[in-house]
């Protein structure tokens, strides 16, 4: 939008041409996308900051896997020309959520709230 404001996002629905039985692969994996704004200052030291939702539908095939929304916050700043550091509140509204881990079983469906600190060195 301007150089400070970015948008962003992303939206996946699987589609299949299968002979057998195309309608199993939509009732398996869900639709899902990420949708997100990011805005950095221009200010010393480029501090950012972007708020995310991740979205997905709820699985038809019969598996306990509900949609969801899951809203993230990241922030960041270069201290120096080799060193940053980023921070995120992950599922700040702690949804009950899953990924699918295979096509038979969710790999978690729990809510729960993280915090993610990150640093980064250039050599």
């Amino acid at each position: 939008m301007t150089a400070a404001l970015q948008l962003f996002g992303n939206y996946t629905h699987l589609k299949s041409d299968v002979a057998s039985d195309p309608a199993q692969y939509t009732k398996i994996l869900p639709k899902s996308g990420v949708l997100g704004a990011r805005y950095t200052s221009g200010t010393a030291f480029n501090p950012w900051g972007e708020l995310v939702m991740r979205y997905a539908s709820r699985v038809t095939s019969g598996l306990p896997v509900d949609g969801y929304h899951v809203f993230t916050i990241r922030t960041g700043a270069s201290f120096t020309p080799k060193f940053s550091l980023t921070a995120a509140v992950e599922n700040i509204t702690n949804e009950r959520y899953t990924f699918l881990g295979t096509t038979s079983t969710p790999s978690i469906f729990a809510p729960g709230r993280q915090l993610v600190i990150g640093t980064q060195y250039r050599f």
